[in-house]
């Protein structure tokens, strides 16, 4: 846990140039005599400034920015910062610490859009704004209910505000005519806090449907971004049904509260991990954390999932309720987002709590399911690094879980054929040829795990390859020793109907996977001259050796070799360490086809 160790020897170096350090007894014992001198002179400078800055406040206060410090570069929660400045008799200052994550969560929205964007959009609002029209009623996106074992969303009338085309209010659309439709009220979601917007469509009173492709927010007005599929086009006035795709909406919601809950499971799994970001679809979910001091396995990657599972299984309702931004920071075990804007009114808060498994308390404008149960698998899928201490963590649920187990099963039991092939191969004296198509079966099989283009529960993805790395170790050591055999039969035979005084050969006994052994042949023939050349590991190799007694200015291992190499366009040298007139081989060339 560093990032707890390293956090608190920042408070330290600030409590201590303050001249009020308490001297108490640490629940951390021993880390404040782990505090070096070097590190306090490394925060020296920046301390000094939040000294000088804040001279004037109590002596018992830590500032908002030093606060906001510990929580952004090291991963600490509120709870802990504040527990951490208790045990030393200090107090931080809640409200400019929660004004500074407001201020940084609004840069980062704000830097995720292009300037271009920012105008654009500024331009549309400013449009609606002079029409005078009131901003999308929107609170129907959470009226949705389960009955007979099913979510229902139920449609809703609506009128069509205004239209936009290419940045412009425009009076009608027709077909197949892209543009943006704001209507005075709706139940879609728009894309925020991570998760995907709906999709549907819109039906007039003449049966004109408008298919939603996307929903976006701009200051409060709702863009429907779509198009046209059927009948005469849509015009300001209109009135029209609004129909929100339930599947693509179900599959966003399994996966939103599936987040959640995979938020908590982390933070009850690992010392300390820090919230990045979290992409939600309808079928899958993305979620980017820091971890601390640790690092991810594969039994955390269990622990996640058998974590999950059970909550799952165990059918818990999912609360939903509203708060004022006192009442939540007054709640326990609160999951914070780094530079998440909080308002100071309508907190929405989801809520699942696992008796003696999980606690998950979260501020969230997503949708969710009802009930955990709801979400019915979950799987993760999907593992790698984000950046600079980011893991990013890709999971799916529902139909998809299911539908990455059933390939996870087939993909063990081709690994487990193919196992059971190469030890019969093994077992009965394999051939060069052979150990060259069982290699291809391998690295097929590889290809398919390795390729991401299905979906595989990550657990078998890595317990499958290990087992082809294996499997490969075993034909490369057993068509290693089938070579050398071959070789030596070739070579013994070679000699004994050789009638010349020198040697040139290819070698018949080649192979793909493995380096034929130039080496020990020519050595099988230390009294005349040779140049042997083979196929291996897909090249064209030779060596070339000639006994001292038989070098001359004319003749030499190198002299002879040159010829090989400009027939092949080749390099060549000696080996390291050797006489060229003695030894000489060729690189390996690739031949064209």
């Amino acid at each position: 846990m560093p990032g707890l160790i390293a956090g608190y020897h920042e408070l330290k170096a600030y409590i201590s140039l303050t001249g009020s350090d308490t001297t108490k007894a640490s629940t951390m014992p021993s880390a404040g005599a782990k505090l070096e001198e070097s590190y306090t002179n490394k925060l020296m400078e920046e301390n000094i400034e939040l000294c000088e800055n804040n001279k004037d406040s109590p002596g018992v206060m830590i500032p908002a920015k030093l606060a906001f410090k510990l929580y952004d570069t090291y991963g600490l929660e509120e709870t802990v910062i504040q527990e951490l400045a208790r045990v030393e008799g200090f107090q931080i200052d809640v409200n400019g610490f929660r004004h500074l994550l407001n201020v940084a969560r609004a840069q980062t929205k704000e830097s995720f859009r292009s300037d271009a964007e920012n105008e654009q959009v500024q331009e549309i609002f400013n449009q609606l704004v002079k029409l005078g029209l009131d901003f999308t009623e929107n609170t129907e996106k959470y009226s949705y209910v389960k009955e007979n074992d099913k979510y229902v969303f139920p449609s809703m009338e609506c009128e069509v505000k205004a239209i936009i085309v290419n940045g412009k209010v425009v009076p009608k659309i027709g077909q197949d005519t892209h543009c943006s439709v704001i209507l005075d009220r709706s139940n879609f979601y728009h894309k925020a806090g991570g998760q995907a917007s709906d999709t549907g469509q819109l039906v007039t009173n003449d049966g004109t449907q408008f298919h939603v492709t996307d929903v976006t927010n701009s200051g409060g007005y709702l863009l429907h971004h779509g198009y046209v599929t059927k009948g005469n086009g849509v015009c300001i006035g209109d009135t029209a049904t609004v129909e929100v795709n339930g599947d693509h909406r179900l599959g966003k919601m399994r996966n939103h509260t599936a987040t959640h809950l995979l938020n908590a499971a982390l933070h009850k799994t690992l010392t300390v991990t820090c919230q990045k970001s979290s992409r939600v679809t309808e079928s899958n979910l993305v979620f980017e954390f820091s971890i601390y001091g640790e690092t991810l396995n594969i039994q955390n990657i269990v622990q996640l999932e058998e974590m999950v599972q059970k909550c799952v299984q165990a059918a818990i309702p999912v609360k939903q309720y509203t708060v004022s931004s006192n009442q939540f920071f007054s709640l326990e075990n609160v999951t914070l987002v780094p530079g998440e804007v909080y308002p100071e009114e309508e907190i929405r808060v989801i809520e699942v709590e696992a008796d003696g498994l999980l606690t998950s308390r979260e501020a969230c404008c997503g949708t969710h399911v009802l009930n955990t149960g709801d979400i019915r698998d979950f799987c993760v899928v999907g593992l790698k690094t984000a950046g600079s201490g980011v893991l990013s963590l890709k999971a799916v649920t529902g139909d998809y879980a299911t539908s990455a187990r059933q390939h996870g099963h087939h993909m063990a039991q081709e690994v487990v054929a193919l196992h059971a092939e190469v030890e019969g191969f093994i077992g009965s004296k394999m051939s060069a040829h052979q150990a060259e198509q069982l290699n291809v079966k391998l690295q097929e099989l590889k290809q398919k795990l390795v390729s991401g283009t299905q979906n595989l529960p990550y657990t078998v993805r890595s317990e499958e390859l290990l087992k082809i790395e294996n499997i490969s170790k075993r034909l490369k050591e057993n068509a290693r020793g089938s070579l050398r055999d071959a070789l030596e039969t070739e070579m013994q035979t070679l000699l004994a109907t050789n009638q010349s005084s020198f040697l040139v050969h290819f070698l018949q006994c080649s192979s793909t996977t493995d380096t034929v052994p130039l080496q020990k042949a020519t050595r099988m023939c230390p009294h005349i001259p040779v140049l042997l050349l083979a196929h291996s590991e897909g090249l064209i190799k030779a060596r070339c050796c000639v006994p001292e007694a038989l070098v001359s200015r004319n003749f030499s291992a190198q002299l002879w070799m040159q010829s090989v190499l400009q027939v092949l366009r080749a390099q060549g040298a000696a080996p390291r360490g050797q006489n060229p007139c003695l030894v000489f081989y060729m690189k390996g060339k690739k031949l064209p086809p």
